[in-house]
């Protein structure tokens, strides 16, 4: 029986990282259609617009959604692609993000219809339950690549993540397969939030990311559930490339064989 392959829109989008006397640009979103968007911060940014260039869009999704003026240092080394279910219908999302520096700031009304509030956060106030799992991936491989000490920030305490590559023969790539852990606590219950993210590796760095998010409430399942997966990701043949070094101790962990090349390891 042939099953026709659902087909969703695909829209691309432009975010900007601006990071300005040790503090990073956010917003905070109101889209009550998304219950892993609504009333969380991320990065500024918006759709790409037919005929305009990425980084451009970044700029002008900025100005529009914060006042604030930038201009581009440099393109975040991969890409991101998800899927968003809005309910009624899903689109397929790209994203691309932008380090961008601070210029000046013009007043400007903010959009009500998807933009809350917004503001500049310390590294160390960033609430890692609160922040998209994007940012905070494009927020790590900005302040690793520009030296910042992010082993020792305190916003990524509860943030566990590993990495893993494998060859694929057959497409004759290389895939990877990234883990990352959002640990927390809200009104004294306990969340963990799992973002699985996936995609084929170019050079150094995932040309590509797509992911899906589980919601846990006990670290009991947390762990259960990330051994369940790294066990089936080591029976396919994936080698451990990095694990964060307050990554739990699994017992799984220990029968990768370890290889650790830091120019393939992105955090």
């Amino acid at each position: 029986m042939f099953v026709a392959k659902t087909k969703y829109e695909t829209i691309s989008i432009a975010m900007g990282l601006v990071i300005h006397e040790g503090r990073v640009l956010l917003i905070k979103r109101h889209e009550p259609q998304q219950p892993l968007l609504h009333n969380n911060f991320e990065l500024p940014g918006g759709k790409i617009e037919k005929g305009e260039q990425p980084g451009h869009a970044a700029v002008r999704e900025i100005l529009e959604e914060t006042g604030v003026i930038t201009h581009i240092r440099y393109p975040v080394s991969f890409t991101y692609k998800t899927i968003r279910d809005y309910g009624t219908y899903k689109k397929r999302v790209k994203i691309c993000c932008f380090r961008c520096a601070y210029v000046d700031f013009y007043p400007n009304k903010i959009n009500p219809e998807k933009v809350k509030d917004t503001c500049w956060v310390a590294f160390n106030d960033l609430d890692p339950l609160l922040l998209q799992s994007i940012s905070i991936l494009f927020l790590r491989e900005v302040l690793k690549s520009e030296g910042y000490p992010i082993e020792r920030m305190k916003t990524f305490e509860n943030v566990w993540s590993v990495e893993l590559r494998s060859f694929d023969a057959k497409s004759n790539r290389y895939r990877g397969y990234q883990i990352l852990v959002r640990a927390g606590s809200v009104a004294e219950e306990n969340i963990f939030y799992i973002d699985h993210a996936w995609g084929r590796v170019v050079g150094n760095y995932y040309s590509q990311r797509q992911s899906n998010t589980l919601e846990l409430s006990t670290r009991e399942a947390t762990l259960d559930h990330l051994s369940k997966v790294l066990k089936i990701r080591y029976d396919h043949r994936y080698t451990l490339l990095y694990k964060s070094a307050n990554f739990p101790a699994l017992n799984i962990i220990n029968d990768f064989k370890l290889y650790i090349n830091p120019q393939l390891t992105l955090y």
